[in-house]
């Protein structure tokens, strides 16, 4: 819409989008919140995990925790913290081309330390 050099522009990360989608794609979400209410664009999330339900397309996925143990119908969520038993459960190494971690300075050392110990490459993670 606004032409390759903006695009360029906004690709921080140099991924070469027009070629990386295809039947390797995915994007799992594992996030955590005080409440449902505290998720910005929680309508989108819902609406791109029901068109890939609805179409068995397997592009997204997501698990989600609430502090005040809220759930949200059809999606999973999780009472769990996402330490190193989460990530060695969910989290297949092999699948993994990028891993983006945004958080508190806490979960911001601890997960990429958790994912070192669970074989994937620090070149893959990215502090956002």
């Amino acid at each position: 819409m606004f032409g390759r050099d903006i695009v360029q522009e906004a690709n921080v990360f140099k991924q070469d989008f027009e070629n990386i989608f295809g039947d390797k794609f995915k994007v799992i979400l594992f996030a955590a919140f005080q409440s449902k209410e505290e998720i910005d664009y929680l309508d989108f999330i819902l609406t791109l995990y029901k068109i890939n339900k609805k179409y068995n397309l397997n592009y997204f996925d997501m698990i989600l925790r609430f502090n005040d143990k809220s759930t949200i119908e059809g999606a999973a969520t999780t009472n769990s913290y996402f330490d190193a038993k989460f990530i060695k459960e969910n989290v297949i190494v092999d699948h993994c081309s990028k891993i983006f971690v945004c958080g508190n300075p806490k979960m911001n050392k601890e997960i990429p330390e958790i994912c070192i110990k669970n074989q994937i490459e620090k070149e893959k993670i990215c502090l956002v």
